[in-house]
């Protein structure tokens, strides 16, 4: 897979992508029959409390169905890799992958085309800030009939986790089985683990449950089969239903990871990083006391004051009298990509050999994108 890996001093955040490059999962000799989604965005949020959060049953326990930070329709799916040999699956988009500025800033995104027996399309972006994930979902799209959730978390929470769940402040029950739609929540935490804000009020579900499940059912493998002891563990389950075939439908979350409610709470209504565009054309944010402004291009388009000429992902920080910006192309499909910038530019104070600079009023970089394999062209202009 691609991988997307975001570390702070207590906490890490991994992607898994896919595209026509890279496959989404591996399959065969009756190993990993239910990774169906593991590429599609999957998302690993580990913390300094729980850095065993996916080596402690949680394959055999999870729902695969609902792997958090994904997008996916209801289907009953078949189980993978049942013959001999080893299989892979490329999904057909050519976006994955993003830029990093200052090897501290993140912009990530991936367009979701569904294997066959699906219709469902979408454009997923995240956005890594020093201790926040901004997640966006546009364009979710499906004409088969099915209901299509984004799951936001699906926390493992070991053989008898209890940890505490509040939705807008209100505890909510612990008992297994309980299950609740929030209409508009705006906000959520759970201890040990932190919060999640939703800045456009989201109609949130929420699971409680206990999953039991074997090594052997996910793994058949005559050399490398798994045990047949049951295995159990509790499971805290957050998504958002998008409906019956949506057409156009959109997401936003905010992950908070190590965060106090207290603190989910201020952001929740301070909102210091802002969503500036999340549709088919763009998906930005800014977040104002950092100067810094971040943006996936899905083609040619405007968003937040930047323009650029085709796919990209594009990081602007304004620091005094300077500006260091990032450039990628993650589709891997440019020769060059030009980027106009909406502060006014004198010269290049340092850039890399693939970048140049038309200088003014709304100064255009051009970038020389091809055969870089999606990596980040940078510059500090002045």
């Amino acid at each position: 897979m691609d991988r997307v890996v975001h570390r702070q001093a207590r906490w890490a955040c991994a992607l898994s992508l896919s595209s026509k490059r890279i496959s989404a999962y591996e399959a065969g000799n009756g190993e990993n029959l239910h990774g169906w989604y593991t590429g599609d965005g999957m998302t690993y949020l580990y913390d300094g409390d729980d850095l065993g959060q996916f080596n402690d049953g949680f394959w055999p326990t999870v729902d695969p169905y609902r792997l958090p930070g994904t997008t996916v329709d209801t289907r009953e799916r078949t189980d993978l890799g049942t013959g001999a040999g080893t299989s892979t699956y490329r999904p057909t988009n050519a976006v994955a992958g993003g830029a990093v500025l200052h090897d501290r800033y993140g912009a990530a995104a991936m367009e979701l085309i569904g294997p066959a027996g699906t219709t469902l399309r979408t454009k997923k972006s995240w956005f890594l800030l020093d201790n926040t994930v901004i997640a966006l979902g546009a364009g979710i799209s499906s004409s088969d009939g099915r209901t299509v959730e984004t799951i936001v978390e699906n926390r493992n929470l070991g053989p008898d986790g209890t940890q505490r769940l509040l939705v807008d402040g209100v505890r909510q029950p612990a008992e297994q089985g309980w299950t609740e739609e929030f209409g508009h929540a705006r906000w959520a935490h759970v201890d040990g683990v932190g919060g999640y804000v939703f800045p456009d009020p989201a109609a949130l579900h929420a699971l409680r449950e206990e999953r039991t499940g074997t090594w052997r059912a996910i793994n058949t493998g005559a050399d490398t089969g798994g045990g047949t002891d049951p295995v159990t563990r509790r499971y805290l389950t957050l998504w958002v239903d998008h409906g019956v075939s949506p057409a156009g439908a959109d997401y936003s979350y905010v992950l908070l990871p190590g965060a106090s409610a207290a603190a989910t709470a201020v952001w929740s209504h301070s909102r210091p990083v802002r969503i500036v565009a999340n549709d088919a054309t763009a998906q930005a944010v800014e977040a104002r006391r950092q100067g810094l402004t971040a943006v996936n291009f899905w083609g040619a388009g405007n968003a937040a004051g930047i323009t650029a000429s085709g796919p990209a992902s594009v990081l602007v920080q304004r620091r005094g009298q300077e500006l260091a910006v990032a450039v990628a192309d993650p589709s891997r499909t440019l020769t060059s990509l030009t980027v106009e910038l909406p502060f006014r530019v004198r010269r290049v104070v340092t850039a890399d050999d693939t970048v140049s600079l038309a200088p003014g009023r709304r100064p255009v970089l051009t970038v020389a994108v091809g055969g870089s394999r999606g990596h980040t062209h940078t510059a500090v202009l002045s």
